[in-house]
């Protein structure tokens, strides 16, 4: 006859303490596991509900009964299989918003913000190049127009300055109105004192050493060159005469004289005049030389000119040589 499950038998409540801790160690280890197979397959984010073993103090010696049965086999089969078949969540994978937010055409409240912010800077953008280019515009205009006013004030300023040019060297001329140039002089031949020698050599050369009128010299005088090796040619003598007819005279009579010599040397007499004036005169010579061939009355004048003399008794003036030439060829012509 099986002994009675009560209190107060020492070997009764021995062996059933006994049993209770073998169905506790059975149970601990099913759900050992169990935990094994979850976190084998990482499903670890549904919560299990632990076993709840109620177990009395060891001095009643009660009936010891489970608040609930160890897990069988199939029960961990199927809870291991429902916890396989809910996969597990991506956040980056899902299109809900975060913190809440709603979605507005599957499009996330972040991007449109940005695409906002993108749209405001191209609008700044435009607007800071429609701004450079207007205020390029107003530069370039300014600048047009300022050159506009140059330009006309540069038309001015020529034409003032060509006046200038003339009016200076009108002034030059006419102050060396008074003055000869002897050219073909040996160096030194004139001595120690210019002015007494060519007082009394040019009436002497020309032919009026007899006359009553005296020949007035300021002075006289080498230009301020170099003194040239003496196989060069010698530098030219300025004379300057107190008046202008007797300047006048003294190329008149020089001129019908012809040629004049001293020492062998050929001496030639000239107008003193400014460099730019016998620039254009020496332009004029070739000219003069075709005349002449032609048997054309002509001659040099002031300041830069060509007077002939037609067959009809006529004058005629030619400003360049090339007007000149032109004379002569019209002429072949006829």
């Amino acid at each position: 006859m099986a002994p009675a499950l009560v209190g107060g038998g020492t070997a009764t409540g021995t062996s059933a303490t006994t049993l209770l801790q073998k169905r506790h160690h059975l149970a601990q280890t099913n759900w050992r596991h169990v935990l094994g197979a979850i976190s084998h397959y990482q499903l670890l984010t549904v919560p299990l509900t632990p076993l709840v073993l109620a177990t009395p103090p060891p001095s009643q010696h009660t009936t010891y009964q489970m608040q609930s049965e160890t897990p069988t086999k199939e029960s961990s089969s199927n809870s291991t299989m429902d916890l396989r078949s809910k996969p597990k969540k991506d956040p980056q994978k899902t299109h809900e918003p975060v913190g809440g937010e709603t979605t507005k055409d599957g499009v996330r409240p972040s991007d449109l913000n940005e695409t906002e912010t993108e749209k405001n800077r191209e609008v700044d953008l435009q607007t800071s190049i429609e701004n450079i280019v207007m205020e390029a515009e107003h530069r370039i205009g300014d600048t047009e127009d300022e050159v506009r006013r140059i330009d006309s004030l540069m038309k001015v300023t020529r034409q003032e300055n060509e006046t200038l040019k003339d009016k200076v060297e009108y002034l030059e001329n006419y102050s060396r109105r008074n003055n000869i140039r002897i050219v073909g002089m040996k160096e030194g031949s004139e001595g120690s004192d210019p002015v007494k020698f060519f007082s009394e050599w040019l009436p002497k050369i020309l032919g009026t050493q007899h006359s009553s009128e005296q020949l007035d010299i300021e002075q006289a005088h080498r230009t301020l060159n170099p003194v040239p090796n003496p196989d060069k040619p010698p530098r030219p003598i300025l004379v300057r005469l107190l008046r202008y007819q007797d300047r006048e005279k003294i190329l008149r009579l020089a001129k019908q004289k012809g040629e004049i010599t001293m020492d062998g040397r050929r001496i030639s007499i000239f107008p003193d005049m400014s460099p730019d004036l016998a620039k254009r005169c020496k332009q004029m010579i070739p000219a003069l030389k075709a005349l002449k061939e032609r048997k054309v009355s002509c001659y040099l004048v002031h300041p830069a000119r060509i007077k002939i003399l037609t067959e009809d008794g006529k004058s005629r003036f030619f400003e360049t040589s090339g007007e000149a030439f032109k004379y002569l060829e019209d002429q072949d012509k006829t």
